[in-house]
């Protein structure tokens, strides 16, 4: 089996400032956005990834995303929502900018801003982030084993999910998600892809993030 790892459009316009937006801003696609994911199907077709399954998290931009792709791709039916692919919930920080964070958190906040960034380590000090990274890990887990039982070890999943709760699919592999982020492997941009193949005996990455628009890599 093989998971297409998809990360949901832009959700700001040009100009304005990025804030943190997890499981309890439900925003939209922007134009942007949208186009993002008809640029997703475009390289699809150019590809030989075929989706036989689309999962997606339960918040509209998610949600949106897939369908774009499917409508563009004549997929029938339509997107499974689950929920283990909610994103996370920022706390204290949702709906700041990093910058706002560290004028009202101070000193340590930057240090867990930081931590985040390059160790995907969840703040304790001056947020409380859920459902807890154990969680995460252990949901996706739950989900992958789930989809290889329904899926022939030729077919793919498609899933659209965030940035923060795409990157610990990399958990699964041989190297860790830490491996990968130390080699500056594990953010996906907004709208990028990334493939995973999952056997019996280990999940390996073809590729990571490529950009929306971008042709798609022809040999694994």
């Amino acid at each position: 089996m093989r998971l297409l790892l998809v990360r949901h459009g832009n959700t700001f316009e040009a100009g304005e400032t990025p804030v943190r937006v997890g499981a309890n801003e439900d925003l939209p696609l922007t134009a942007t956005g949208e186009d993002q994911a008809h640029a997703l199907a475009v390289q699809l077709q150019a590809s030989a990834i075929r989706p036989d399954l689309f999962v997606c998290g339960p918040l509209k931009r998610t949600r949106r995303h897939a369908e774009i792709v499917m409508k563009d791709l004549a997929a029938s039916g339509a997107a499974e929502i689950d929920p283990r692919l909610t994103e996370i919930d920022y706390g204290s920080w949702s709906g700041m900018s990093d910058q706002d964070i560290v004028a009202r958190f101070g000193p340590t906040a930057a240090r867990e801003l930081a931590a985040w960034e390059k160790e995907s380590r969840w703040p304790t000090e001056t947020a409380r982030w859920m459902p807890g990274a154990e969680t995460v890990m252990r949901n996706l887990r739950n989900l992958t084993a789930e989809l290889a039982g329904r899926l022939g070890a030729d077919e793919t999943a498609l899933i659209c999910s965030s940035n923060g709760i795409l990157r610990y699919f990399l958990e699964l592999t041989p190297e860790g998600l830490a491996e990968h982020q130390a080699a500056g492997k594990a953010k996906m941009a907004t709208g990028a892809a990334a493939l995973l193949d999952v056997t019996d005996k280990d999940v390996r990455v073809l590729f990571w993030n490529i950009k929306a628009g971008t042709p798609l890599p022809d040999e694994y």
